[in-house]
């Protein structure tokens, strides 16, 4: 997978884009880095040490191969779900964590002294870095005919 590092046109600075599209060796894992922080050699180190939009690209790849394989490939133990979890729930959810900090700290600058709007959108802001890749993912889920016809009623 090539990774673009495309620069980011509707970024108020360069630490939201930076974070998005340029950062790297970065790991953003707080909690058990030696472990979730893959070393040069690994076969997750590029795809982990570099910013957002290469690990979100490359965990919708992982899941539309996973959708498509054959049920006897789907075990545990394969590459596909090995990604999603070692890479993608750890490093993708960390780094979207951080993005979310950019934002909040951005909006205690050019916030009310009281608070109050800070606190609202950081309650607001919880779900997002969890919301973000299930948002992008939903086009690869199935939808069987029943829940189609119940969607259309």
């Amino acid at each position: 997978m090539a990774f673009s590092h495309t620069q980011g046109t509707l970024f108020t600075s360069a630490s939201p884009a930076a974070i998005f599209f340029r950062e790297k060796d970065t790991c953003y894992v707080e909690e058990f880095p030696d472990r979730w922080c893959f070393p040069e050699g690994h076969m997750y180190h590029e795809v982990s040490a570099n910013a957002i939009d290469p690990m979100l690209r490359r965990l919708l790849e992982e899941s539309l191969l996973l959708g498509n394989d054959n049920f006897t490939a789907l075990h545990f133990n394969s590459t596909r779900f090995d990604y999603i979890w070692r890479v993608a729930y750890h490093q993708l959810l960390s780094a979207m964590w951080s993005a979310n900090d950019i934002y909040t700290g951005a909006l205690d600058a050019a916030g009310p002294p009281s608070g109050q709007l800070s606190t609202v959108s950081r309650q607001a802001n919880v779900p997002l870095p969890c919301a973000v890749p299930l948002l992008y993912a939903e086009p690869l889920l199935p939808v069987s005919p029943v829940s189609k016809a119940m969607l259309c009623r």
